[in-house]
């Protein structure tokens, strides 16, 4: 089975909540993006996450045509 491609939109205090479950659902989630106007919140998000990258902007990942 394919696992869900998300994107994290907003990386502040609630996302260590969204990143533990994320970890606990891995076989069937992989994060793509972590997206947060701050930078450096996106990218210290993204570090757990080998196929995350983290972007300042949301509309950078809109049409990226991620496979499937």
């Amino acid at each position: 089975m394919s696992k869900l491609k998300i994107a994290m939109i907003g990386c502040g205090r609630i996302s260590g909540v969204y990143k533990n479950a994320f970890k606990a659902l891995e076989d069937e989630v992989e994060l793509v993006f972590a997206v947060d106007k701050d930078i450096e919140k996106a990218k210290e998000f993204s570090e757990d996450f080998d196929s995350c990258k983290a972007v300042a902007d949301y509309k950078e990942i809109l049409g990226k045509g991620i496979d499937i």
